[in-house]
């Protein structure tokens, strides 16, 4: 194919999923040459080791989800192009994770009202919401060291992954709850329920 047609393919396929961005680079990862939304202009630094493994192994990758702006979650997944052995570009699909783990969540938290789960990051001095918090516009940054937060007593290494911890959430709200660290990522999910 043409670079021409695979640009209206892959926008094509954009529109038509729930895909957040589609980027195409060079087979090596090292340039960017098309992305079907505006913003991104230049390899990104944290997607270069994906990068470099993907265009050396050929094999599909997701890169660690990170999160741009409050409440907005998204996963990478690099996946190369080849044909018939011939090393062809990579391609990025950006995926926003609120629209899949909010469905499970609501669908969790409407059957299960007294439960409730969020996922969580660590981002400098702050706790980082990557879901969309119950009876919350916007998901809140907290500060870290807020001292009986049950998720700061996650990213503080006070409550480990797989303990039953007691705290506060977001809302200020005595709770119980379990910790699982999501693998491959610096990414917590807590489940919990009001004491």
């Amino acid at each position: 194919q043409t670079g021409d047609q695979l640009r209206i393919e892959l926008g094509a396929l954009g529109k038509l999923s729930d895909l957040r961005n589609l980027c195409l680079l060079d087979e090596r990862g090292e340039r960017l040459l098309w992305c079907l939304h505006a913003g991104e202009s230049q390899v990104r630094p944290e997607w270069q080791p994906v990068l470099q493994r993907v265009a050396a192994s050929r094999r599909s990758e997701t890169l660690n989800p990170f999160a741009l702006g409050a409440g907005q979650g998204f996963l990478d997944t690099v996946v190369a192009l080849d044909d018939d052995g011939v090393a062809g570009p990579l391609l990025l699909l950006r995926t926003d994770i609120r629209t899949d783990i909010a469905e499970l969540f609501r669908s969790q938290q409407s059957q299960h009202s007294a439960i409730d789960m969020v996922l969580i990051r660590r981002e400098g001095d702050e706790v980082v919401f990557l879901n969309h918090l119950r009876g919350q516009p916007a998901a809140p940054r907290l500060p870290l060291e807020v001292g009986e937060h049950l998720a700061g007593k996650v990213l503080r290494d006070e409550l480990k992954a797989g303990e039953v911890g007691e705290g506060v959430d977001y809302r200020g709200i005595a709770v119980i709850g379990l910790v699982r660290q999501i693998v491959g990522t610096d990414w917590y999910l807590v489940t919990k329920v009001e004491r």
